[in-house]
C-alpha cells in the first residue's frame, strides 16, 4: 500500500492502482489510468478515468468527472462539472449533477438532481431508471422502457405509459432521453432523499 501526501496543486497522473485508491482535496484535475480496486474521490477538482474494476464513488468533486468502464456500482454526488460513465455493471446512483450527464448501466439507475444546469442527459439503464428532477425542470423528455413508465410530477397527471411517451417540463429547455430495461420512475426531487450509506 502507499500513502502520499503532495503539495498544493500538484499535478497528478495515476496509472496504474492494483488495490483500492483514496484521493481528497487535489485541486488540479486528475489522470487515472486502470483502477483493480475500488476508487474513491472527496474534493477534488474533476477526473479523467479509464477504467475501475470494482466501483467508484465520487463527491463534492469541482470539475467533471469522465470515465469508460466501471465494473461494479457507480455513486455519484455534488459534481459540478458534468459526468460522462460510458458503462456501469452495476447499480448508478447520481444526485447534484451540474452539467451535462449521460451514462449506460447494467444494473438500475437512479438520477435525482435539485437544479437541471445542463443541456444533454442520456441515460440507459438494463434494469430500473429513477429520475428525480427539481419541481421547476425545464425539459423536453423522451421515455422509453421494457416495462411501465410511472409519472408522478407536478403540473403532469399521475399516469402510467406503457413502452414509451414524450412529455415537456416548463418551456423544454434541456433535453433528457431514458431507456430502460424494466421500469421508469419520473417524480419532483426530494430533499429528504439520501441513500443506504453510500455517502458516508
Amino acid at each position: 500500500s502507499l500513502e502520499m501526501r503532495v503539495p498544493f496543486g500538484a499535478d497528478m497522473q495515476i496509472k496504474v492502482v492494483h488495490g483500492q485508491a483514496r484521493l481528497r482535496r487535489l485541486e488540479e484535475p486528475l489522470r487515472i489510468g486502470q483502477v483493480y480496486g475500488s476508487l474513491s474521490l472527496r474534493e477534488v477538482a474533476g477526473a479523467e478515468i479509464e477504467s475501475v474494476y470494482g466501483e467508484i464513488s465520487a463527491r463534492e468533486v469541482n470539475g467533471a468527472i469522465n470515465a469508460g468502464r466501471i465494473r461494479g456500482n457507480a455513486y455519484l454526488r455534488s459534481v459540478q462539472g458534468g459526468a460522462t460513465l460510458e458503462k456501469v455493471d452495476g447499480n448508478l446512483e447520481a444526485r447534484g449533477i451540474s452539467g451535462d450527464f449521460r451514462s449506460a448501466a447494467e444494473g438500475n439507475l437512479r438520477l435525482s438532481l435539485d437544479q437541471m444546469t445542463g443541456e444533454t442527459y442520456e441515460i440507459r439503464a438494463a434494469g430500473h431508471a429513477y429520475l428525480e428532477l427539481p419541481v421547476d425542470a425545464s425539459a423536453r423528455l423522451s421515455l422509453a422502457c421494457e416495462g411501465q413508465i410511472k409519472v408522478k410530477f407536478p403540473g403532469q397527471s399521475k399516469t402510467n405509459y406503457s413502452e414509451s411517451t414524450e412529455l415537456i417540463l416548463g418551456e423544454g429547455q434541456a433535453m433528457l432521453t431514458a431507456h430502460a430495461g424494466g421500469h421508469i420512475y419520473l417524480s419532483s426531487q426530494q430533499p429528504e432523499w439520501e441513500t443506504q450509506g453510500e455517502w458516508d
